[in-house]
């Protein structure tokens, strides 16, 4: 009986040695999946780099709006070579999905509950709403300033900051506008900016932060009890990418259309035109917010995604409202999927962040970003 287990015990061993051996197919997969490996790994490394290099092209920005794609494919390479028991490849994948991990509330943080912010009360909370109103036109392209605004009166936010807000061109006349928000102290609103800041507390004071290209930041002093508070709300530089654009990107025009070409360069300078702008622009607003004399929260539509160098130069002594009361995977704008987180809430480490959403309603081509937030208790 002895020598029939050790009979059959080798059997087993030889099958296995045998198993081992791959097959020319398998091979072939297999030197292909090193090759993806190695690229993928690579690019999700110098991702991992986009917010501390200067912009000076289009590369860094596409790496840094695609990263949750390129992590995702990072995570699958991984999990094949350890399927595959290839483990040098295994650890090689592993390296970049771990560093990921120190990113990944950027961009999704688990959902364990449903909260819709209904216990979220209390005479010290502070409700900030961010919303790029695309001058009070739906995504259909009809004029969105009654249901827009009579939303916004649902939800009552404390602290009302708007981007692409221009009354004459969608939404009528300000007088209009500001009838239809009775009981806000609000800013002017300059079409050099597209920004307003209306606000149940009262307007100390407020200004522009201008650089060579365009006034794209404007600020606001709020006297809370006992407390100043300045809120910047932003519109940085677009990428002009247009939704004629997102159209044609999409696989069936892409290969079909004769003058892919030339629409291609054109998509691809206006990116890196438009990025470069666009950093210039963060910079100057952050050299502003540095001289802040006040805590801060810093808001609006930031045209990039939190793996970039306008996030990170933005985001510099505040803490991001997603990061902190987020659920699930956030996206602000409409297009593109909705796969972009583009617009923000980031506020000073003084301040708790209790609720973060960005309801889904279709006022716009982007959604608004809803935040709750205190005063933290020393």
């Amino acid at each position: 009986m002895a020598e029939f287990y050790r009979s059959e015990t080798r059997s087993i061993c030889d099958k296995g040695r045998r198993g081992e051996q791959r097959s020319p197919v398998m091979a072939l997969i297999d030197g292909v999946m090193v090759c993806v490996s190695a690229v993928v790994a690579a690019l999700m490394l110098f991702t991992y780099l986009v917010p501390y290099l200067s912009t000076r092209g289009w590369l860094l920005p596409v790496l840094g709006l695609v990263a949750p794609a390129t992590y995702v494919v990072t995570v699958c390479l991984m999990l094949y070579w350890i399927i595959r028991w290839r483990w040098i490849w295994a650890s090689v994948m592993i390296v970049p999905v771990f560093i990921g991990l120190f990113y990944l509330n950027l961009f999704l943080r688990p959902e364990f509950r449903r909260d819709y912010g209904a216990t979220v009360k209390g005479r010290d909370i502070v409700t900030v709403m961010t919303y790029n109103v695309r001058n009070f036109f739906a995504s259909d392209g009809t004029c969105s300033r009654d249901s827009l605004l009579a939303w916004v009166r649902g939800v009552a936010p404390d602290i009302l900051c708007m981007q692409e807000f221009t009354p004459s061109t969608g939404g009528g006349t300000r007088e209009l506008i500001d009838s239809l928000l009775a009981g806000y102290h609000s800013t002017p609103a300059d079409p050099r900016t597209g920004c307003v800041v209306y606000s149940r507390y009262p307007i100390l004071r407020w200004g522009y932060v201008a650089d060579t290209s365009a006034i794209r930041s404007l600020w606001a002093d709020l006297s809370l009890t006992g407390d100043t508070l300045r809120v910047y709300t932003n519109h940085l530089h677009s990428t002009q990418i247009t939704s004629a654009d997102d159209e044609f990107l999409s696989p069936d025009r892409f290969l079909s259309d004769t003058a892919r070409e030339e629409k291609m360069r054109s998509i691809v300078r206006r990116f890196r035109d438009n990025c470069i702008a666009r950093a210039a622009q963060a910079d100057t607003v952050a050299r502003a917010m540095a001289q802040s004399p006040y805590p801060r929260i810093v808001c609006g539509d930031f045209n990039d995604t939190p793996m970039s160098s306008v996030y990170h130069t933005m985001s510099h002594g505040v803490v991001d409202a997603f990061s902190e009361a987020g659920k699930g995977y956030s996206s602000t704008y409409r297009g593109f999927s909705n796969m972009l987180r583009i617009d923000f809430v980031l506020l000073s480490p003084r301040y708790e962040v209790l609720f973060y959403d960005t309801p889904d309603v279709d006022y716009s081509d982007h959604r608004p970003v809803v935040v709750k937030f205190r005063k933290r208790v020393n």
